[in-house]
Parts: structure tokens; sequence; C-alpha cells
């Protein structure tokens, strides 16, 4: 286990004391072990290195843990280059770019081999296969196969896989007893030490955040039954995962159900909102109407009672309060005002308050000029005038007495007689 890992095992008991009983500590190589190391293994294979070759690796490998793979991917390069002539060269290492340039180049050469759409699948298929560093380097990342074949299509995925492979950019293994296969980067150098990779990794690191955090989600969402009570997105989190599944047409079939059924929960949600609402505006309504048809037959009695005094001018006041509060109810409570002596204020709200809602309208008018019918239908204008045509007056233009008959139901009437002289437009003062 590599000892930046170390510390994330104690934050689990049992696996902690394990490892209390089962530690061995492995030092880091020295630079003679290393050379002790290749020049056997060189002579094991009848090979050598030529002079200086040695002295240059270790040079370049220096002290630093992670260039040991490094080191481990430049013989490979060498061997697969000299190993022919038992003889490893240094213009050969030159050639392959020495330590810090052979796994970059390398993975240029095989990138550049492919043709677009591979290319672009491998580009998915690499930033699959790196974990992200939270306060840390990044990492490589064991992955399932399986999840990879979802980045295109199937046929065409795991062709490129076995051509990364045989190409030693990417290794595959299995587990027997689970039958399934996982793929990682060969060495983890190359998250390090290849710069298309690395300007990969810097133009897509907020989405593989987005894109894992929804999937690991989504997982648990599937694993509880997918119960929206309490693991579906609400809020900002949804409209960051709404708009992340805009852009990515391709997402997995998992992710974008889970977002799908957030989507209609807070939906749903909405429409309840909106229906509980409605609910109680209606209900707050009809107690509001209740309230005032109560109080308008109220003032309809106080009406009919001021009118049966006598008291006309009460009797109208009280008839106006009724009608305007209870337009819905203005049928049933006519009044006959024809033998009511009322002063010109009274008049206008009465004309105000019955002639609110489109109506027909029957105007008997007789003046010294002589006596004329006019029948209309429409909505008085906003100062409650009624508007008759121009004729009336052509007709009536000296003072004349006017009825009007306002039929607002069928069958029922309402009299209005006054007196006065049609004003500019032929309106009835």
């Amino acid at each position: 286990m590599r000892a930046d890992f170390y510390s994330h095992c104690l934050d689990h008991p049992r696996l902690s004391r394990a490892l209390e009983s089962n530690l061995y500590n492995l030092s880091l190589i020295s630079s003679p072990q290393i050379r002790d190391n290749i020049e056997k293994r060189l002579a094991l294979a009848g090979s050598t290195a030529e002079d200086g070759l040695m002295d240059s690796l270790l040079a370049d490998a220096g002290s630093e843990p992670g260039n040991l793979a490094l080191l481990e991917h430049a013989l490979a390069q060498l061997w697969q280059k000299d190993g022919v002539t038992r003889k490893l060269l240094n213009n050969t290492y030159a050639k392959i770019g020495r330590l810090q340039g052979a796994l970059a180049r390398h993975a240029d050469e095989v990138y550049a081999n492919l043709r677009e759409p591979e290319q672009e699948l491998a580009r998915k298929v690499f930033l699959e296969l790196v974990q992200l560093g939270e306060d840390a380097p990044d990492t490589r990342r064991l992955v399932p196969m399986k999840d990879l074949l979802v980045l295109g299509q199937s046929d065409q995925v795991e062709a490129l896989l076995m051509s990364l492979a045989s190409s030693r950019l990417i290794s595959t293994s299995g587990v027997e007893e689970r039958r399934e296969s996982y793929v990682e980067v060969s060495h983890e150098a190359l998250i390090r030490e290849w710069p298309r990779l690395r300007e990969w990794m810097r133009q897509n690191r907020d989405e593989l955040h987005i894109r894992r955090q929804l999937l690991q989600t989504a997982k648990d969402w599937k694993a509880y039954k997918k119960d929206p009570a309490d693991l579906l997105l609400r809020g900002g989190r949804l409209e960051t995962a709404e708009a992340w599944l805009s852009k990515n047409p391709d997402a997995p079939e998992l992710v974008r159900d889970f977002i799908v059924a957030g989507t209609q929960a807070r939906n749903e949600a909405a429409r309840e909102k909106e229906e509980a609402q409605q609910r109680e505006l209606a209900r707050e309504h009809d107690l509001r109407r209740a309230a005032e048809e109560q109080l308008a037959q109220n003032y309809w009695q106080r009406s009919r009672s001021a009118y049966a005094s006598g008291d006309d001018s009460k009797a109208l006041h009280f008839a106006v309060k009724a009608i305007c509060l209870a337009p819905a109810l203005r049928d049933t409570l006519l009044l006959d005002l024809r033998d009511i002596q009322s002063p010109p204020c009274n008049r206008s709200w009465i004309m105000k308050a019955l002639l609110r809602a489109p109506c027909s309208v029957k105007t008997r008018a007789a003046s010294s000029r002589g006596v004329g019918r006019l029948r209309a239908f429409g909505t008085p204008a906003p100062d409650g005038r009624l508007v008759p045509p121009s004729s009336i007056k052509a007709r009536f233009g000296a003072p004349c007495s006017v009825e009007t008959r306002a039929a607002f139901s069928p069958g029922v009437e309402t009299r209005l007689r006054a007196s006065g002289t049609p004003g500019p437009g032929g309106r009835l003062v």
C-alpha cells in the first residue's frame, strides 16, 4: 500500500486494527539498489547497457518515488527498441525523450494513430480513469469495464480498450468471483507527465466532479428503492444537475432517470402548492362574498324600512350600498324607484350601481318637440351616464323628461325617471 493512502485506512476501525498487526514498511529504494536490479535483469536476458546510460537513468530518476514508474516505462521502451541487439543505447534513450518525455511521447504517438472518433472516445476513457484529488494529487482510478462501455457504442469502446491495453497505456484485470473486468491506467505517472491528459483534466474537472457526484447519488437512490422523499435532488442542486444534463445528452441512463425524477417531483410539489393556494383563495373569496351578501341584505332591509317610513333619501342611500356590495344579487334587490324624489347625487349613485353590468336599456323621452323611443344594448360609460345615439341630441336638444327602463335579466326591469338636457355627444345629463 502506498504511504500517501495509509491515512485513509485509519478511518475504518477494523481495517486500522488489522494493519497494526500486519504492517511491514518498505523504505525508499536507493540508487545503488536500482542500478543493481537493472544490471542483474539485463544479465539474465544476456544483455548490457551502453556506458553512461545507467548514470543518465539514475540521474533523471532522482529521489522522487513517483519517478520509478517513469523509469519502468523508459526501460520497457529501451528494451522494445534495442532488445534485439542485446544492448541498450544512449542514443535510443535520447530519441524516446529520456525519462520525463518517454511516457508522454509514447502516449501522443498512440493517440495520433487513432481515428478522430476513436480519439474522442479515448479522451472520455482516460478522463474516467483519473481519480480527482481533494487537496491531493490526482491518481489512477479502477473502473469497471461495463461503466466504460456506455461511453459510446460498446463494440467500438471495447476495441479501443484492447488497443490501448496492447500499447501499455491502460491495463485490464478481472475478479473471478464477481465475473467482472476492471480497467486502469498502466502508469500513474501518465496522469502527471502527459500534457494532453493534464489539459483534458483542466478543462473538464468541474464537469467530472458533478458527473461522479450525480452517479454516486443516483446509485444510492436506486439502492434505496428510489425513495423521492429522501434522496432526490432539490433546489439549487437540482438546477445544477438539469443544466449539466442539458449539456451531456450521453449521460448514463441511471443518472438521467435520477434527474428526471427530481424534476417531476419538483413540478408535482409546485402543482400541489398552487392548488392549495387556489383552494385557500377560493375559501377566502367565499367567506368574503358571504359576508358582503349578509351586509347587503342588512342594507336592503334598512332601505325598505326607510322607504316605508317615507325617507326617500335614506332609502336610496342604503339601496345603493346594498347593490354596490353585492352586484350578484342585483336582480333580487331591485327597488321600484319611480316615485322617489331624490337629490342629483343619489341619482348618480343609482345610475352607477344599477347600470354597472351590460344591460338592455329602453328610453322614452318626451319634450315640446315630441315623443321618441330608443332601445340600446351595451354597457354605460365609465362615469355611469347613458350614451344614446346622436338622434336623441337631434330630436331632443331641448330640456325633456326621460324615463329609462334597464333590464338586467329577462322579465325584470328597473325604472328611473329624470329630467334634464342631453349634453355633448347626446349623453343624458
